[in-house]
């Protein structure tokens, strides 16, 4: 698919991973870096000559405002923050949270199409949206020294410590943690979560290759979810996995 990705000149950016569900039809991608004052006309020209079928911006700050100025001005159609995106004969297809992220909604989309994606962070920082690797705390990791723990942990296995809101609600953890919806969007590799019920909202903000899910409540969403499910205490878990870093 004829892909074009549109940055803003003279920011900080870095490639952004567009969700495909089949690798290949994002191969054929180039990137449009434009200025500000004459975004909306330089994009608008570009298109005319290029013809992309998909043309995408990071979410955030003024993007979904040009997103949707673009989109009205091509006739095409627009949607924010996309999680998912694959074709079928009848056309493009994509997935994104409804219903304050309770449920997943499929949206079929006529061309050309302009939608916003979650970023990854700004180049050569290690963040939560680019980390390779996360160790997650929800309500169930009971306070914050165990929050703590979970950060060391994570900084030993090279990775980075999130936290769902009720962790950060109960100052656990610190805002800038916080994965979600109204938070961090993450891809990474791995991911794991400690005490994490498995919300909707929390479930929005995490595309991870492989989940693996900690949590006492043998019911919790989280492991409708997950590759992998542990039932156990997040204390027990801790202790557990501090042993093993340490190698004794």
């Amino acid at each position: 698919m004829k892909t074009a990705i549109l940055y803003l000149a003279g920011e900080k950016h870095c490639p952004l991973t567009i969700p495909f569900t089949a690798a290949e039809d994002g191969t054929d991608a180039v990137n449009w870096v434009l200025d500000r004052p004459d975004f909306l006309e330089q994009a608008i020209c570009r298109y005319g000559a290029e013809r992309p079928d998909l043309l995408v911006l990071e979410d955030g700050g003024e993007a979904r405002g040009l997103a949707a100025g673009l989109a009205r001005r091509l006739g095409g159609s627009c949607l924010f923050q996309v999680r998912e995106l694959w074709r079928e004969e009848s056309g493009l297809l994509a997935r994104r949270g409804a219903y304050n992220s309770n449920l997943q909604a499929v949206y079929r989309l006529r061309t050309p199409t302009v939608v916003t994606v979650a970023g990854r962070g700004a180049p050569g920082t290690e963040t939560l949206e680019n980390a390779a690797g996360i160790l997650a705390a929800g309500r169930g990791i009971g306070g914050k020294q165990n929050f703590q723990r979970l950060e060391a942990c994570a900084a030993a296995l090279g990775a980075q410590a999130g936290a769902t809101r009720p962790a950060v609600m109960n100052t656990w953890a610190e805002m800038e943690r916080l994965i979600g919806q109204s938070g961090h969007q993450v891809s990474p590799r791995w991911m794991v979560t400690v005490g994490a019920s498995g919300s909707g909202p929390f479930l929005a903000g995490v595309r991870a290759e492989r989940l693996a899910a900690v949590d006492n409540d043998p019911n919790a969403m989280i492991f409708w979810n997950a590759d992998l499910g542990i039932q156990a205490d997040a204390g027990a878990f801790l202790d557990a996995l501090e042993k093993e870093l340490s190698g004794t």
